[in-house]
């Protein structure tokens, strides 16, 4: 979402109003801290988390999720799409 946009629906963005921060828990709030991130500072945490969590034992789904929308789904967007092609 960090580098394509978040889209809430058909012609509805949002836009934030501040740069993305993620909240790093600690053992007490004096603990916890905020840092900006990029899609990258984002995959790196997550790989570091994968990592850390396989060693301590914990499963994890490794083959890749994929969802396929329903065909009227399909539909809609493209219908969209067109519409918001044509009033521009």
């Amino acid at each position: 979402q960090i580098e394509d946009g978040y889209q809430l629906r058909s012609r509805c963005q949002l836009i934030p109003a501040t740069e993305p921060e993620f909240e790093w828990l600690g053992a007490t709030a004096s603990k916890s801290r905020k840092e900006k991130i990029t899609a990258e500072t984002a995959r790196e945490a997550l790989q570091h988390l994968y990592t850390e969590s396989k060693n301590k034992g914990l499963k994890w789904q490794e083959k890749p999720l994929t969802l396929e929308p329903e065909e009227k789904l399909v539909k809609l967007v493209a219908m969209s799409d067109q519409a918001i092609e044509v009033a521009e």
